[in-house]
């Protein structure tokens, strides 16, 4: 009996997985990658300072990253927890590889982040944001 209760477990957790990181998938199915894409939510409230998050890992960050963005590895699994380090009244722009912005942001906004913007890759970022890409 204990089989089954433990697979409906798993099961449950997959199906609640699957549907977090496809809340920020919603929207435009368009190809086009304009700039409204990847704009922050019109009833977005946050007011502090813009804060750029490259979600790659740190070997990827070394090798060249927007200027003065942070960098938070999405893929490590701390990703959640260190949210809890972030002021909710700055505006987030993240990028990264893949699919990690628009999954970063559809965790930020379940953790209560009102202005967070997919900037989709580093390339995309650079071309929004008009910031150079640098090295350390």
């Amino acid at each position: 009996m204990k089989r089954p209760i433990r697979v409906l477990a798993t099961s449950i957790l997959l199906v609640s997985c699957g549907a977090l990181a496809l809340t920020g998938c919603s929207g435009s199915s368009g190809s086009s990658t304009s700039a409204t894409k990847h704009t922050a939510p019109a009833d977005a409230k946050a007011t502090g300072p813009v804060v750029i998050i490259d979600l790659r890992s740190a070997e990827e960050y070394k090798q060249g990253h927007l200027e003065g963005a942070v960098n938070y590895d999405f893929s490590s699994g701390d990703f959640p927890k260190e949210l809890s380090g972030l002021d909710r009244n700055s505006q987030y722009q993240l990028y990264g590889t893949d699919d990690q912005p628009k999954m970063a942001s559809a965790v930020m906004r379940n953790a209560g982040f009102p202005s967070v913007t997919d900037l989709g890759t580093i390339d995309a970022a650079k071309n929004t944001t008009g910031a150079k890409i640098v090295t350390d």
